[in-house]
């Protein structure tokens, strides 16, 4: 009797290089799996020693008219048992078979990185510690992404940071009229940039989206929001609808040759402000190395911490007084109170902070600290400066905790 059922189910596969055609292909598998449903049905029979003259791997006809093969012979006792399987001698052939098509990725070109390193200024008040990020791209369509690693200094090993994937859009700033001096919508001005690569392309947006912050965009040192884009060439556009000078950036002005790259992107690449227990600043590098760089592309940190030093101070006045001495004002600025909540003054400045006030007049200079938004110069020390020069350079900066602010400049007639 047959017993299938003692032999357990089970799966098998076969390795071997070859190049078939589908059916062929079919055909191997199909007899591979009807061998494999033949030793599933395996008997042991019993045998006189008329047996003796069968060996393994012979056929024979068994009482239920059906072929098997002799795969194993025993001697025991007066009788020779044999290990029975049933045997097909039509191996299956297959009827057809689809070899499918592969689906291969488009053979685009990687090309070398581009990369942009953004110096972000505070978005609040200001920090312990810098804050850098990496905006890194291709000038092919097949870049994908790149190691990134920074060095603290000639003499340090690089560090791995996490890897860049392409950001939206990266490039260099062609042309650029005007400057970051503009408070208002600047429609007279305009931006040329040009992108790394041809498939990156920058969106308008309306004027309600520019003020909740949409398309901020980093062009160089300075911080600009655009409202409407033109291509003017093969991976240029043409920024207009600006807003220009943003996250108090308005003393740096975007000049041909800058770098320009998306701020509000997901890809760009935060880097550590130090690297073990030593600051990354003046001489660090930052190494970008992709699979189409013949070398890493290498980018100087620089010492510029924006994001660790106070807005500068806005508005300048000078006022005369009325016993021939001179107030000198101005306000704070801060970027914690943008959001301009109804019935709320503007945050208070964080503890440490102080004004310093640089006068100037001929070959004499004057600095004074001030805790307050104003000082007050007599009128003796005006005189003296009369007899020096006819004009009185002011500088204003605010002092922080990590360094100082960019100056408010205010030029009098003495």
């Amino acid at each position: 009797m047959w017993d299938a059922g003692r032999w357990p189910r089970r799966s098998s596969a076969a390795k071997a290089a070859g190049a078939l055609a589908a059916e062929d292909a079919k055909s191997l598998a199909m007899r591979h799996a009807a061998r494999l449903a033949n030793q599933r049905e395996t008997v042991m029979a019993a045998h006189g020693f008329a047996a003796l003259a069968l060996l393994p791997g012979q056929t024979m006809v068994t009482g239920t008219e059906r072929r098997s093969r002799i795969v194993e012979r025993q001697i025991e006792g007066t009788s020779v048992r044999l290990a029975l399987q049933r045997w097909t001698e039509q191996a299956p052939v297959g009827t057809g078979a689809d070899g499918g098509r592969g689906i291969l990725a488009e053979d685009r070109v990687h090309g070398p990185s581009v990369a942009v390193l953004i110096d972000v200024p505070i978005r609040g008040e200001p920090v312990a510690e810098p804050v850098r990020l990496l905006a890194v791209a291709g000038t092919g369509a097949g870049w994908r992404s790149a190691d990134v690693s920074v060095r603290a200094g000639a003499d340090f090993d690089p560090v791995p940071v996490a890897p860049a994937r392409r950001a939206l859009a990266v490039g260099t700033v062609v042309s650029s009229s005007g400057n970051g001096h503009c408070p208002v919508f600047d429609d007279r001005s305009a931006i040329v940039v040009e992108l790394s690569d041809p498939a990156m392309t920058l969106n308008e947006a309306g004027d309600a989206a520019l003020l909740a912050g949409a398309n901020l965009a980093a062009a160089g040192a300075e911080f600009i929001q655009f409202g409407r884009v033109e291509p003017v060439g093969p991976r240029r556009w043409r920024l207009t609808r600006l807003l220009r000078g943003r996250l108090g950036s308005e003393g740096e002005s975007a000049a041909a040759g800058d770098g320009f790259a998306l701020i509000d992107d997901p890809a760009l690449v935060a880097l550590p402000s130090r690297v073990g227990l030593v600051p990354l600043g003046a001489g660090g590098t930052v190494e970008i190395a992709g699979i189409g760089d013949a070398a890493p592309l290498i980018i100087p940190t620089g010492a510029n911490a924006r994001s660790m030093v106070p807005l500068s101070p806005a508005a300048p006045t000078a006022r005369w007084t009325a016993a021939g001495g001179l107030t000198i004002s101005w306000m704070r600025r801060t970027l914690a109170g943008l959001g301009w909540d109804d019935l709320v003054d503007v945050p208070p400045p964080p503890s440490g902070e102080r004004n310093q006030v640089t006068m100037a007049a001929g070959s004499s200079r004057l600095t004074v600290d001030a805790a307050a938004d104003g000082i007050d110069i007599d009128a003796e020390q005006i005189a003296t400066w009369r007899l020096m020069a006819s004009s009185l350079a002011i500088e204003v900066r605010r002092a922080g905790l990590h360094g100082l602010s960019p100056p408010a400049t205010l030029t009098i007639a003495l």
